[in-house]
């Protein structure tokens, strides 16, 4: 991100206005100071923490805040959430009333698990925003950031996925346009209740944007990330091939992958592994032979 040219931009950071104390909720980029789709929550008085991708590094702003006149500064900007308190070195921008910089994989974890994050910016306000719809979001935010995969737990209910929604995540990832290959998308019954639950393999997926294409991001030289998005539990991300659903004793299904070396054990090509939802998340079993 070139920081050296920014000027009075911050009111154009996002091209629509930011409700005040709603759930998170996600833009695609990149703007004027942001340069990918982001995941935002808004306070009471219409600071903002955003979290962002740049150059494969998860990031954090925090913006909003009153105008004051200086130049651009390394600062510390303090983050709390629930209780735990993170450091995060940050480029101060004065005029433009909003701090940037490089996020702990930590603090991303809490964002996502936490119920409320309090920003403590120097010479500014301290600030609350709810959590509340964070987990979702910054994972779609972040789908693809280097190697970040994010799991989570313990977070306020969110309405079930349908197809709409999938194609707005989608959408937001590929900055536009998109084609779905017709295998890419499976539904069954994954998690505990009745209602469908989603299986996005991002490898059928092929953005319309030239500098994204397959994947949006989410591919790398060998498999891709694929999402599971459950209708009563946070998504899922996990690596593989050829995801499948194969049904179980229960009548629920199970998510069925291909892995390629070095995920396999003994040095094997290629491993077939059968995924167990359990209360921490999906865990990966070596499928029977």
């Amino acid at each position: 991100m070139n920081l050296r040219r920014i000027g009075s931009l911050a009111a154009c950071l996002v091209s629509t206005s930011l409700p005040a104390l709603a759930d998170w909720d996600i833009q695609a980029g990149p703007t004027d100071l942001i340069p990918s789709t982001f995941a935002f929550g808004v306070s009471e008085t219409g600071q903002t923490l955003s979290v962002f991708c740049n150059d494969g590094v998860p990031n954090i702003m925090a913006w909003g805040y009153p105008a004051q006149a200086g130049a651009s500064r390394q600062e510390a900007l303090d983050i709390i959430v629930s209780g735990e308190r993170f450091t995060v070195t940050t480029t101060h921008v004065p005029p433009d009333g909003y701090w940037v910089g490089p996020a702990q994989d930590s603090l991303i974890e809490a964002l996502q698990n936490g119920r409320v994050v309090t920003m403590i910016p120097v010479s500014a306000t301290d600030t609350e925003i709810s959590l509340r719809g964070s987990s979702r979001t910054i994972s779609s935010a972040l789908s693809g950031c280097g190697n970040v995969v994010q799991t989570t737990a313990d977070t306020a209910p969110t309405p079930p996925p349908d197809r709409t929604q999938i194609n707005a995540e989608i959408a937001a990832a590929c900055g536009g346009e998109f084609v779905l290959d017709d295998a890419a998308l499976l539904t069954g019954l994954i998690d505990g209740d009745d209602i469908p639950d989603f299986v996005l393999d991002w490898a059928g997926v092929t953005c319309q944007a030239s500098d994204l294409g397959r994947g949006a991001g989410n591919c790398g030289i060998n498999m891709c990330q694929i999402s599971v998005v459950l209708s009563e539990r946070d998504n899922e991300v996990v690596l593989g091939l050829a995801p499948e659903l194969v049904p179980d004793a229960f009548g629920r299904a199970r998510l069925k992958t291909v892995a390629l070396r070095p995920s396999c054990s003994d040095g094997a090509l290629d491993c077939v592994f059968l995924w167990n939802l359990t209360d921490e998340g999906l865990e990966a079993m070596p499928a029977p032979q």
